[in-house]
C-alpha cells in the first residue's frame, strides 16, 4: 500500500512564535453568551496545542494549515467570540490535522472544542474516529458510546463501534449493535450490518446462518464483491467446494459501505496532490470510476510527470470501457517509467480488450521477463495462447502458475486441456489424475476426468464404468452444480460401456429442449453423437476442436489496482 501518512512542516519564524504564544493561553468563557450552547460551556482551561512539524509537506498542505492557524488565533483572541463560534474553530482546525494524521495536534482541537460545548456530537464522534485510526480500539468505544448518548440512533456511529466490538471478539455486544442499525433503516447501512452479522455467525460456527447474512448484503450492494470471498469461505466450510470456487472466482476489493456524512466531510477538507492521489485510490478500489478519474486527473494537474497517476487513471478509464484513453495514459506511465512489470500487463490487458493478441503477448511477456513471479501475467499470457492456438507455450505459463499458487485448480484444468489440444491424451489424463488426488472435490477436474474415460479417442485409456461412478459423485453434490455438459458426458459414457438406449434417451432429450431455446447450431452437433448412437457406435472425441474450453475468458481484465511503487528506470 501507499504510505498515506503526511508529515507537515513547521511554522516560520514571527508568524511561529507569535502562534505559540497565543495559543497557550487559556481562553475564558465568554460573560455575554446567551443560548444553550453557552450554557453547557465548560469553565476548565483549553489545552496548548502542539506545533507539528512541517518540514516535508507539499506547500499546498503547508499554506492551507498555516492560514487555517491564523484564523483560528484571530477568533480565539477576540473575546466578543461567543464559546459556540469558537467551538467550531477549534473543530475545523481539529479536522485538517486529522485528516493529514497529526494525531495529537487534531487531539487537542477536538477535546479544546468540548470543553466549549460539551455536547457536540461531530466532535466526540470524530475524537472516537482519531481514536480508531490510532489503533486505540477501546478509548474508541469509549468515545463511540460517548457519541451515542448525543445521538442515540446515528448509523456511522453504531457500525463503526460495532466492528470495533466485533474486532475485539466482543460477539454478543457487536451482534446488538449490528441488529439495532438493521431496525432503524437504510439499505446502505443495512448490507454493512448484515455483512458483520455473517462474521458473528463464522465466528460462532454457523456457516448456514452466515451465507444467509453475505447473501441478502450481496443483494443490496452487488458491487461489494469483497463479500465473495466470505461466501466461498462459508461454502467451504460447509464442503460446497464448487460453488465456493465460484465465489471465489468473483471476489474484489469492494467492501460493503454506508454514507457517513461527518467522514465524507472531513476528507473534503485535504488539498494538495497526494490527497487527490489518495483520493482516486480509494474511489478506484470502491468502483467509484468516474471519481477517480476525476481526482488522478486532478493530481496530473499538480504533476504530470507521476507514472503511477498515468497508471491507475488509466485503469479507472479501462473500467468506464474507455479503452483508448487508457492506452494513451498507459503509454504516457510507459514513456515515464519503462521497467515496472505490472505496467505491462496492464498494457497487455488493454491490447487484449483491443483484440490485439500480438501486442498484448508482447507486453505480457515482457511483465514476466521483468517479473518471473508474476502470476497473473502467466495466467493470462497461456490464455491468450490457448486462443491462439499455441498450446505448447500455454501449457508452460499454466505450470508456472500452478508452482507460484498450487491451489490453481483453473490452471491445472486448463494445464490438461493444453495437453489434450495436442493430442496428448495420456499426459492429459495423467494432469487430471494428479489434480483429482489433490483436490477430490473439484467438480472441473472430476467431469474433465469422466469424459476423457468416456470419449478418449485412444481406446486404451477408455474407462467407461469409471466415468460413469465419477459421474454420479458430481450428480450427488446437489442439482445446482449440474450443467449441460455433464449431461452430454453421462450419454459419452452410457454409450462406452454398450448402454446405447440410455444414451440415446439422455441424447434426444437434450435435444429436445435445446430446440426450445432456438439454438440450432447446438442441436446440430448433439445430432452428431445422436448419430453414432443410434448406429451403436461411441463418441471418440470429447471436446470438438471449436470447444468454447479451448478459448478460455482471458482473465483478469480488471486491472490490478497499482498500489505498489513504479520503478523509474
Amino acid at each position: 500500500m501507499r504510505p498515506l501518512l503526511f508529515v507537515l512542516d513547521r511554522f516560520s519564524h514571527r508568524t511561529y512564535y507569535l502562534s505559540l504564544c497565543l495559543l497557550c493561553l487559556a481562553i475564558p468563557r465568554p460573560a455575554t453568551a446567551a443560548s444553550l450552547h453557552t450554557q453547557e460551556s465548560a469553565t476548565m482551561e483549553l489545552i496548548p496545542i502542539p506545533n507539528p512539524d512541517l518540514s516535508t509537506s507539499e506547500r499546498l498542505i503547508r499554506e492551507q494549515l498555516q492560514l487555517e492557524r491564523s484564523k483560528l488565533l484571530v477568533k480565539t483572541q477576540n473575546q466578543k467570540v461567543q464559546a459556540l463560534d469558537k467551538s467550531n474553530a477549534f473543530g475545523q482546525m481539529g479536522q485538517l490535522y486529522h485528516i493529514y494524521e497529526f494525531w495529537q495536534a487534531a487531539e487537542t482541537c477536538y477535546r479544546n472544542a468540548l470543553s466549549l460545548i460539551p455536547r457536540e456530537f461531530r466532535w466526540t464522534y470524530l475524537l472516537g474516529h482519531l481514536s480508531e485510526g490510532q489503533g486505540k480500539l477501546q478509548e474508541a468505544v469509549d468515545r463511540y458510546q460517548r457519541a451515542l448518548t448525543i445521538k442515540p440512533n446515528n448509523l456511522p456511529t453504531l457500525l463503526r463501534l460495532a466492528e470495533i466490538q466485533l474486532t475485539l471478539n466482543r460477539l454478543d455486544l457487536a451482534e446488538q449493535l449490528f441488529q439495532k442499525a438493521i431496525s432503524i433503516e437504510s439499505d446502505l447501512a443495512s448490507a454493512v450490518a448484515l455483512t458483520g452479522l455473517g462474521k458473528i455467525s463464522i465466528a460462532m460456527d454457523n456457516p448456514k446462518q452466515a451465507i444467509q447474512y453475505f447473501k441478502k448484503a450481496l443483494e443490496i450492494q452487488p458491487q461489494a464483491n469483497s463479500l465473495h470471498y466470505q461466501l466461498a469461505m462459508s461454502y467451504r466450510h460447509l464442503e460446497k467446494l464448487e460453488i465456493a470456487r465460484q465465489h471465489l472466482q468473483k471476489h474484489g476489493l469492494v467492501q460493503p459501505s454506508f454514507h457517513d456524512p461527518i467522514m465524507e466531510n472531513l476528507r473534503e477538507l485535504k488539498t494538495g496532490k497526494q490527497f487527490f492521489w489518495s483520493q482516486g485510490s480509494i474511489a478506484l478500489s470502491e468502483g467509484k470510476y468516474t471519481k477517480a478519474v476525476e481526482s488522478f486527473r486532478k493530481m496530473l494537474k499538480a504533476d504530470p510527470n507521476e507514472p503511477l497517476a498515468h497508471m491507475d487513471l488509466g485503469t479507472s478509464l479501462l473500467q468506464l470501457g474507455d479503452v483508448s484513453g487508457a492506452l494513451n495514459e498507459y503509454q504516457r506511465a510507459l514513456d515515464l517509467s519503462s521497467g515496472n512489470p505490472r505496467l505491462h500487463y496492464n498494457l497487455g490487458l488493454v491490447y487484449t480488450l483491443q483484440n490485439s493478441y500480438s501486442k498484448a503477448l508482447e507486453h505480457y511477456r515482457r511483465a514476466i521477463n521483468l517479473d518471473p513471479e508474476l502470476e497473473e501475467a502467466h495466467f493470462n499470457a497461456a490464455n491468450l495462447l490457448m486462443r491462439m492456438k499455441n498450446q505448447r507455450e500455454a501449457k508452460q505459463h499454466y505450470a508456472k502458475v500452478i508452482a507460484l499458487n498450487p491451489s490453481d485448480t483453473f490452471a491445472r484444468f486448463m494445464q490438461a486441456m493444453a495437453s489434450i489440444r495436442m493430442g496428448g491424451y495420456q499426459d492429459a489424463q495423467s494432469l487430471l489424475e494428479e489434480s483429482r488426488r489433490a483436490f477430490p472435490k473439484d467438480l472441473d477436474i472430476t467431469h474433465a476426468l469422466a469424459r476423457l474415460l468416456a470419449a478418449s479417442p485412444d481406446k486404451q485409456f477408455r474407462n467407461g464404468p469409471l466415468a460413469l461412478k465419477l459421474l454420479q459423485e458430481i450428480f450427488n453434490t446437489g442439482q445446482e452444480v449440474i450443467g449441460f455438459e455433464h449431461i452430454e458426458t453421462l450419454a459419452m459414457a452410457f454409450a462406452e460401456t454398450r448402454q446405447f438406449e440410455k444414451a440415446l434417451q439422455i441424447q434426444q432429450t437434450m435435444i429436445q429442449e435445446i430446440s426450445q431455446t432456438g439454438r440450432n447450431d447446438l442441436v446440430k452437433l448433439l445430432e452428431e453423437n445422436l448419430y453414432l448412437y443410434q448406429n451403436g457406435q461411441t463418441c471418440q472425441k470429447p471436446w470438438r476442436d471449436d470447444d468454447p474450453v479451448f478459448s478460455p475468458v482471458l482473465g483478469g481484465l480488471v486491472p490490478l489496482h497499482s498500489s505498489s511503487n513504479l520503478d523509474s528506470s
